[in-house]
C-alpha cells in the first residue's frame, strides 16, 4: 500500500491499522497516516460546510434522517460523530 500510494502522491494513508505504517516508513515519502476519525475531523475543520452537506446529502439517499446515519457512523469513527454531534447541539 505504502509504494502505491508513493506512486500516486498522496499525502494521507487513512487505515485503522495506524502500527502497520510507523512515522519513520512514511517521512521518506512525506506521507502520513490517519484514522478514519481523525482523518474526517480534520476534513471537517477544513471545510465544515461541505462536510456537513455530504452528511445531508448521504441522509437523503438513504432516506434517512441525520441522526439515523450518526448513529450507524459510530460504529467505525466514533470521535468524529462525537464531534458533529456537538456541532449540531
Amino acid at each position: 500500500m505504502l509504494a502505491a500510494a508513493a506512486r500516486a502522491g498522496v499525502k494521507v494513508i487513512v487505515t485503522y491499522n495506524l502500527k502497520d505504517f510507523p512515522p519513520s516508513s512514511l517521512a521518506p515519502y512525506s506521507i502520513t497516516a490517519q484514522g478514519p476519525s481523525a482523518f474526517l475531523k480534520n476534513l471537517y475543520n477544513m471545510a465544515p460546510s461541505l462536510v456537513m452537506q455530504t452528511l445531508d446529502t448521504q441522509a437523503a439517499a438513504i432516506g434517512q434522517t441525520m441522526t439515523f446515519l450518526l448513529s450507524k457512523l459510530r460504529i467505525n469513527v466514533p470521535a468524529f460523530v462525537a464531534m458533529i454531534e456537538e456541532t449540531l447541539d
